[in-house]
């Protein structure tokens, strides 16, 4: 079930929110759409036509090692000053010309070829994103980031999505201290902090 597919800020890639969740953290950002059933359902059919058509909206192409939130920063802090009167920040990385940046329902900035699948996480249910992946890569030039908690990153999946296509993972670790983990999320982070490693011996871009 997804709740809603655009163009996002800062992190300057087409995001897609879905549904739904596997923890239950006390302090949930995206309690609205992951607590409670939101959205409709999308069929892989139709991640790709969301991908196709962003794909000819793209002002940026990255290198697939930064094929994440964080090498968003790079580029552009999405202040949007350079297209709305000219001038540059202070802060501007100076990089892009501002021709590259768009408006989107978050704000000004690049549109970078990457399709991140978001917001509440079931990535322990791989058989989607797996298929969107290996559908994305066969039909447009995009990469493919999967963001996500970890828990469901168990060995197998994470062979399994990388030879689907999946090219990053983004994990939002919330806490690395055990006792703070499990009293936040009701889970366990022992498998979870060992993720980074067990996805670089991967050769699959990662960042937390």
């Amino acid at each position: 079930m997804i709740t809603s597919v655009h163009l996002s800020r800062p992190e300057n890639y087409l995001s897609i929110y879905q549904s739904g969740c596997n923890f239950s953290c006390r302090k949930c950002h995206s309690w609205y759409f992951s607590k409670i059933r939101d959205g409709r359902w999308y069929s892989t059919e139709d991640v790709l036509k969301a991908a196709i058509a962003y794909e000819k909206s793209v002002t940026l192409v990255e290198p697939r090692q930064k094929a994440t939130a964080l090498h968003a920063y790079d580029t552009c802090r999405c202040c949007g000053s350079c297209a709305v009167d000219g001038n540059r920040s202070d802060l501007c990385p100076a990089v892009l010309d501002p021709q590259a940046i768009v408006l989107s329902p978050q704000g000004l900035g690049p549109a970078r070829n990457i399709v991140a699948f978001t917001g509440g996480d079931i990535a322990c249910c791989p058989e989607f994103y797996a298929q969107c992946a290996r559908k994305i890569k066969r039909k447009t030039n995009l990469w493919v980031l999967l963001e996500t908690n970890g828990y469901g990153l168990i060995p197998k999946n994470l062979d399994y999505l990388k030879n689907a296509g999946v090219d990053a993972f983004w994990l939002d670790i919330k806490a690395f201290d055990s006792e703070k983990h499990k009293w936040l999320t009701g889970c366990d982070n022992q498998h979870i902090l060992r993720l980074p490693e067990e996805i670089l011996n991967r050769g699959v871009c990662v960042g937390y």
